[in-house]
């Protein structure tokens, strides 16, 4: 879980969110390029210090990153023939990709909001992220599955974010709690969905990606079940294309291709489960082996006695 406060990273999450090796962090660590702090045999990176991810593709211009947005959110788009063509290109390389979320990253980096980061008191925090001027954004999206103590990410208007300042005396500090992404307008909450894979591909860290490639699953599953591409083309009418077509084919690999993410998502959870399982096991076993031990040392000491 993350602690309140500083947001600090590791090695390997910072090496995530730079593009290098754990080496190569290791490296600017001991040149004093980057700022860190040795906690016991670690060390640990406060976030705000990190130089800008490593692109590892060009961003994409703010009418195709918004139309990207829109499909990963189920969200008809209104794009040309050969945008449509480069923009089904993209999909699919996010879903056979084993990181998604560096890809994101890149591609929306000149379409996100900026972000604000701001310090708030812990007994306020529970109150501001359940103020209807928020909308939960993030890791503080239950779809994210991941579970944050003392951090909230949200969404907020720009003529709002003065009057939350002052209501809940929000302080800027790189010794942050809030991160608040500042938008013309405040989105529609729950937020769409390709705006909580944008927001979580821009931390760079493990569980961040982790569940970026468990969403982007679900939804390009869930799109596959529910038919052809008529959300994202934003036709009325049609019907499937005929077999031996060059479109009939690409949805039967774009189907392929979910029904092998979805295995591959299935089996990270099971594996995940199966593990916590085991761990249970064993605890367990040696609880029993502990009770055992302890029961025939004072059946011993009985017999001694008598």
């Amino acid at each position: 879980m993350r602690s309140s406060g500083v947001r600090d990273v590791s090695v390997k999450e910072a090496a995530s969110w730079l593009g290098v090796s754990e080496r190569r962090v290791q490296a600017l660590i001991e040149a004093d390029r980057l700022s860190a702090r040795r906690v016991g045999r670690s060390w640990l990176i406060p976030i705000a210090e990190l130089p800008r991810a490593r692109y590892r593709s060009r961003p994409l211009s703010p009418r195709m990153a918004q139309a990207l947005l829109d499909s990963l959110s189920g969200i008809p788009v209104s794009v040309s023939a050969s945008e449509r063509a480069r923009l089904q290109g993209r999909l699919d390389a996010l879903l056979q990709e084993g990181d998604p979320a560096s890809l994101l990253r890149s591609w929306l980096a000149a379409a996100a909001p900026p972000i604000r980061r701001f310090l708030v008191a812990p007994a306020d925090l529970q109150d501001l992220s359940d103020d209807s001027r928020v909308v939960p954004a993030g890791f503080s999206d239950s779809r994210s599955g991941i579970a944050v103590v003392g951090e909230f990410e949200g969404w907020v208007a720009a003529d709002s974010l003065e009057g939350l300042q002052q209501q809940f005396l929000l302080i800027e500090s790189s010794q942050s709690n809030v991160f608040l992404h500042v938008a013309p307008e405040l989105p529609a909450s729950p937020l769409p969905l390709g705006w909580v894979l944008a927001d979580l591909s821009a931390h760079g860290g493990p569980r961040e990606s982790a569940a970026v490639r468990r969403l982007l699953a679900e939804q390009v599953i869930d799109q596959v079940l529910t038919g052809p591409s008529k959300r994202q083309s934003g036709a009325t009418t049609g019907s499937a294309p005929p077999e031996g077509t060059g479109e009939a084919r690409a949805a039967k690999t774009q189907a392929a291709a979910a029904k092998h993410a979805m295995r591959a998502a299935k089996a990270e959870v099971a594996a995940k489960r199966a593990h916590e399982r085991a761990k249970a096991a064993r605890s367990q076993a040696r609880k029993a082996e502990r009770a055992a031990a302890k029961a025939r040392v004072d059946g011993a000491q009985g017999a001694d006695v008598t």
